[in-house]
């Protein structure tokens, strides 16, 4: 039976002790690093604002529970061909027994168009894409790593529907982890800036690094394991078996952070040794805590209740988003903000404020019965803090941040923020 095995907090880039509930003895006789967790671990309590209510509720799980796909939650990877991938991706390679299982094969895929002609792929791989999108949080995933040479195996965040890796829509991408199973004690964390040109290096990279508590032979392909990507408006962290291994700094102004799909993925990237092997996933799950809502992302709680509102010249909160401004010099311009919160508790909240010389030099923003007064021609763009202390906000859409202008300039509207406190 799979055990849930006790969360470990390490420091950063440390080498922290191996948990006793995670040593199993293999039938060689030898000591194997096994975390074969049925259940979610969930994000680091108590570790950037995180909370154990928070935790006990996540956004999206799947157990890969029964015989199929969840396809209501789910696309496949199909993708057929990029440099460097010798492998075709197929559905059939996919398959769930209470646990998702990604056959890959020895399997020959003639008239593979590529950019340089048709060619075939001698092998076939498989992966799975989350319908559903999401920024800031807390992504895992549990996973026995195949462990035949040749395959790199990938649990990364990223916007596709899993037909093509390399479209233009993307933008940010993080890799939880990357494994090649020619090396499997050696594991990869990354985040990739695909803002055009579409540069095709990581940015930010935690580099190649031996995963320090394997010992007597253990690798990734000799149980599940536990990966963690804990991502911040600032920030990427990304944890092990529960130990923070590597926190890499990714500010708004960097790349557009856009809402991102999860990725569940094998595929050939050199030529495999062997005919058939498998990857094993035991889980994937993900949990928010705050919420932003912004112009830019339809169905956030965005809206522009009165007057004339227009697409501005001036930048949004992140790299890429643009904003919204009313008919200037004219009063009682209204853009609502109303998020829709998914654990009752209490937040900060804050207003982005894009400051320019001709913006509204006196904007109200009411939020719970607090009004900030706020000067969009003074310092320089940021958040804006509403709230004097954290308020109490409970769940779903009770909660609005009303901005409404003064008559002096442009009143300028993009994102406002929910952070949780407690």
């Amino acid at each position: 039976m799979r055990q849930k095995v006790s969360r470990l907090r390490a420091p950063l880039i440390s080498i922290p002790s191996i948990h006793p509930a995670a040593l199993a003895i293999t039938a060689a006789g030898l000591l194997s690093l096994v975390v074969p967790i049925a259940e979610a671990s969930g994000p680091p309590v108590g570790t950037n604002g995180w909370t154990a209510d928070v935790a006990a509720n996540p956004v999206f799980t799947d157990n890969f529970s029964g015989t199929a796909l969840d396809t209501t939650k789910w696309n496949y990877r199909t993708d057929q061909w990029k440099p460097h991938m010798k492998s075709a991706q197929r559905p059939a390679n996919v398959s769930v027994n209470n646990g998702l299982i990604i056959t890959l094969l020895k399997q020959d895929t003639p008239n593979v168009q590529t950019s340089n002609g048709t060619i075939t792929q001698h092998y076939t791989g498989g992966g799975i894409v989350s319908k559903q999108a999401f920024r800031y949080g807390y992504y895992e995933t549990s996973a026995q790593i195949n462990s035949t040479p040749g395959w790199h195996s990938s649990f990364w965040l990223q916007a596709g529907d899993g037909s093509n890796t390399y479209t233009t829509a993307r933008r940010t991408e993080i890799d939880g982890f990357e494994i090649d199973s020619a090396a499997l004690t050696d594991i990869r964390h990354n985040v990739i800036e695909w803002y055009p040109p579409f540069k095709s290096t990581p940015e930010l990279t935690s580099g190649v690094y031996q995963y320090p508590n394997f010992t007597g032979g253990a690798n990734f392909s000799t149980g599940y394991h536990t990966y963690g990507i804990d991502w911040e408006e600032d920030s990427v962290s990304y944890y092990v078996d529960g130990n923070l291994m590597k926190t890499l700094a990714y500010e708004p102004g960097s790349d557009t952070h856009d809402p991102v799909n999860i990725w569940l993925s094998d595929v050939a990237t050199q030529w495999p040794t062997a005919a058939t092997d498998q990857i094993k996933w035991a889980y994937a799950s993900y949990w928010q805590k705050d919420y932003y809502v912004d112009y830019n992302n339809a169905g956030t709680g965005y809206a522009e209740v009165t007057g004339t509102w227009y697409t501005s010249s001036l930048p949004g909160w992140t790299k890429g988003y643009v904003s919204r401004n009313a008919t200037c010099n004219v009063a009682g311009n209204v853009a609502t903000w109303t998020p829709t919160i998914l654990n009752a508790g209490n937040y900060n909240v804050y207003y982005y404020n894009i400051v320019n010389a001709n913006s509204d030099s006196n904007m109200s923003l009411n939020v719970a019965g607090q009004t900030t007064m706020v000067n969009g021609t003074a310092g320089t763009s940021g958040w804006v803090q509403l709230t004097a202390a954290p308020i109490a906000v409970p769940a779903g859409k009770a909660t609005t941040v009303t901005l409404t202008s003064s008559g002096s300039g442009c009143a300028r509207a993009e994102n406002v923020k929910f952070v949780r406190a407690n």
